[in-house]
């Protein structure tokens, strides 16, 4: 249902809200700016999870491992977002908006943060694989092994089959619209060659672009 913003509606940003000029035939779709946070909108899920902490929660940087979410933030750049349909806890919203990244949400001696697992480090006193070792003896991984990963991204919150979409849309507009994620996979045939159980993972994630997403696929491979 296309409209323009001169025409079609008018926006009522102070209480949230916006009215279309005419009754539509189908369902109708919107993006959100986002969150404000001390009157500034924030789209990264560190500073985020920061303003949840403060407005909601109500506490002050003292409360907090500032360092922590300085380092996130840099770590984790990207632009994301999050839709509440429903009343939730703070933990919740936090899990939602790490959900798929590679990194956790925790209080410390030193406040409230939110950390990223880091790569591991360091020459290995041996490397055993399934060719070192004899025929009737098996290896077995203290972690999964991982080749493939797929990323979700730019979640779709209102998913419409391709036959109820307005006509006046493209093919690739209908076939977003009727997916509730966009996907980025990221692979290492070399990990498959050498680990043939290698498994793939699929993380679905509150990221808005392919290059955040590739990037997030690519940072957890490399913790595998």
């Amino acid at each position: 249902f296309p409209v323009t913003i001169f025409e079609g509606y008018t926006i009522d940003l102070a209480n949230g809200k916006f009215t279309l000029a005419v009754k539509p035939t189908g369902a109708v779709t919107c993006d959100f700016k986002g969150a404000k946070f001390s009157t500034v909108y924030q789209d990264r899920p560190g500073a985020i999870i920061k303003g949840l902490i403060k407005d909601i929660f109500g506490k002050v940087d003292a409360d907090l491992d500032l360092d922590a979410f300085t380092d996130f933030g840099t770590a984790f750049n990207y632009e994301c977002g999050l839709y509440l349909s429903e009343k939730t806890n703070l933990r919740k919203a936090f899990d939602s908006l790490l959900s798929g990244l590679p990194a956790f949400f925790d209080f410390q001696d030193s406040g409230f943060g939110v950390w990223e697992f880091g790569e591991l480090t360091g020459t290995p006193e041996i490397e055993i694989t399934d060719r070192n070792l004899v025929k009737g003896f098996s290896l077995k991984y203290d972690s999964e092994i991982v080749y493939k990963i797929t990323i979700g991204y730019d979640k779709n919150h209102t998913v419409i089959p391709e036959n109820q979409s307005a006509g006046s849309l493209s093919l690739a507009q209908k076939t977003w619209l009727a997916s509730e994620y966009r996907k980025s996979v990221v692979s290492d045939s070399a990990v498959q060659t050498l680990y043939t159980d290698a498994i793939e993972w699929d993380k679905q994630t509150c990221l808005i672009s392919k290059a955040d997403a590739e990037a997030v696929a690519t940072k957890m491979l490399n913790l595998k």
